[in-house]
């Protein structure tokens, strides 16, 4: 029976993984940023500072919080709440914050990290 349980979290795993590409994809095409994949995430980062990126990635420890999770390179990495919404309204609050982040952290030339 182990079996099904790891079946189970790998389709997890590939379906969230899969929102997060067609997420970034979506949203990197309307930002300046290049859009990067590692591992199991997707994410965005400025042309001119590759140290200036981010990955939406299958959340591991805090998925009871959230299923995708947000790494920042330099700031570390927080679960994306869920707080109980459906698929589509989570999906909507994840581009939000894809967004937010790449506007803000990665498409700005005035953010510097200290």
């Amino acid at each position: 029976m182990a079996t099904n349980g790891q079946e189970s979290d790998q389709t997890w795993r590939y379906l969230w993984m899969h929102l997060a590409h067609q997420i970034v994809n979506t949203i990197g095409r309307r930002a300046c940023c290049e859009v990067v994949s590692v591992g199991s995430g997707c994410g965005l980062r400025n042309r001119r500072d590759p140290r200036r990126a981010f990955l939406i990635h299958p959340s591991s420890n805090e998925r009871a919080t959230g299923d995708l999770s947000l790494t920042v390179v330099g700031r570390g990495t927080q679960p994306i709440p869920r707080c109980h919404s459906d698929l589509l309204a989570y999906i909507d609050a994840v581009e939000d914050v894809v967004e937010t982040t790449a506007h803000v952290y990665v498409e700005t030339d005035y953010y510097k990290v200290p």
